[in-house]
Order: C-alpha cells, then sequence, then structure tokens
C-alpha cells in the first residue's frame, strides 16, 4: 500500500529532527567516529585456540587514550593508534615474562630433589623426625630453586629487552610528534613572511632584543648625581725634557 501525502509529509519533519551536530564543537566530536577502531582491534589482538586477548579491553585503552588527547584530524588519530599500540604490545612482553617465569618454576620438580637427597644423603627413612626434617629440607631448595628461576633466561630475556627498547623508542617519538601537532595548533597559524619583516625592520627590534644602558650610580661628592669630570693627568712633553749630553772633553 502506497503512503499517503500525509504520511510522507510526517516523514520528512521527521527526517529533519535529526540531522546531526551543527555546532563545531559537535562536529569536531563526531567527524572521526566512523575511523576510530576500523580493523585495528581484530588486526592486533591476538585471537588464538591458545591464546585469546580481549579486544574489548584494546578498544578501551583506544578509547581513553583519544579522551585524553582529542585529536582533530586523521594524522593525530593515527599517532594514537600508534601509542595504543605501543602500549598494548608492552603488556604483552609483561605477560610473556610472567609466563615465561611461571614455566621455568613450574619444571622445578621436588620429587627429584628429595630423591637425590635419600641418594647421596645418610637419611634414615625409617625415622618419622628425619623424614619431616627432610620434607623441610626439599620444601626450602624449592624455594631458592623458584627464586633462582624467577629472572628470564639469558636468551629469552636479551629478545625482550630489544623489543621492549624498540617499542619505547617507537611510543616517544609517536608521543613527540602529536604533542608537537598539538602545540602548534594551539599557538595558531605560523606566518613566515611576517616573522621575517619583524626581524628586518630595526624599529620593531626594541627592549627584547636590546639591554638598556645602565644607571649611573650617584655619588657622594656630587649630590646632584652628575658624574664627576674626567681629569687628563697626562703630563705635555717639554721641548727641553730631553737631558743635555755630557761633554766627551768633560769641560765646566
Amino acid at each position: 500500500m502506497p503512503a499517503s501525502k500525509k504520511q510522507i509529509q510526517a516523514n520528512k519533519k521527521n527526517a529533519q529532527k535529526s540531522t546531526g551536530p551543527k555546532t563545531p564543537e559537535g562536529k569536531d566530536a563526531v567527524r572521526l567516529n566512523a575511523v576510530k577502531h576500523g580493523l585495528y582491534a581484530t588486526d592486533l589482538v591476538i585471537n588464538s585456540p591458545n591464546l585469546k586477548e580481549n579486544p574489548d579491553h584494546y578498544t578501551e585503552l583506544l578509547d581513553s587514550l583519544i579522551s585524553d588527547f582529542k585529536p582533530k584530524s586523521l594524522f593525530e588519530l593515527s599517532l594514537i593508534r600508534k601509542i595504543a599500540n605501543c602500549i598494548w604490545r608492552s603488556r604483552r612482553i609483561t605477560a610473556a615474562e610472567t609466563a615465561r617465569i611461571n614455566k621455568q618454576i613450574e619444571d622445578i620438580n621436588p620429587r627429584l630433589i628429595r630423591e637425590y637427597q635419600l641418594r647421596f644423603y645418610d637419611w634414615d627413612r625409617d625415622d618419622p623426625e628425619e623424614m619431616k626434617e627432610l620434607d623441610e629440607v626439599v620444601e626450602d631448595e624449592v624455594h631458592q630453586l623458584a627464586l633462582i628461576k624467577s629472572i628470564p633466561e639469558d636468551n629469552f630475556a636479551r629478545v625482550l629487552l630489544r623489543y621492549e627498547m624498540r617499542l619505547d623508542r617507537q611510543l616517544t617519538r609517536a608521543l613527540s610528534q602529536l604533542n608537537a601537532i598539538q602545540n602548534r595548533r594551539k599557538r595558531g597559524p605560523y606566518n613566515n613572511k611576517q616573522q621575517k619583516n619583524e626581524f628586518r625592520d630595526p624599529e620593531k627590534i626594541t627592549e627584547q632584543t636590546q639591554f638598556p644602558a645602565p644607571t649611573p650610580s650617584p655619588d657622594p661628592d656630587y649630590p646632584d648625581s652628575t658624574p664627576p669630570p674626567v681629569l687628563d693627568e697626562t703630563i705635555p712633553a717639554s721641548d727641553n725634557s730631553t737631558p743635555p749630553k755630557a761633554s766627551a772633553t768633560g769641560g765646566k
């Protein structure tokens, strides 16, 4: 059944009631909604039968960074994504290190330690007190081995360290670029021609580039603050200033 004229007019009126944000603030708030997440969460988050990362946690991290930095362009948003990726991978490094340590500790076998003690040390198997003491020794050795294995092995630790240092450099670079862009936007457009003219005009180079001359301190002998006259202490040369030469004959 075709719609009547009244229904068509009502639909047009209803459509005009919600046309999206109209203010500049509202448009800035929603202009990047379509590209905020995309496929980043599914591409970065691990989804394996043996390991499943929660994509909602990555989305929460990205939303938090977007709320903090408030990007105004796609380039700023891409830098925020890079920051989120670095933070997410850094968390994965920590999780991998913890998993490796747990695996090393789980490989400790208390039964083998007990058998070693019984074979190479004089323990009386029929003495309950000695068996109780043996259990304490085994528990203490397991604890000491667990402390030793609480640090990843050398090769694995080197791989983690290189990966973490690379992520730190990427994170620092992305943060620096984002801060530079946002600070430049807050300062406003930069007019190179106007700036050059200001430096070339000598009348505009005043207090900011020149230091004022020092004010002479008043002299107690001259209350009107007039500096004392400079006395010329130079002795003029006289025509007879050259001493006479002695006579060669020694005459009077």
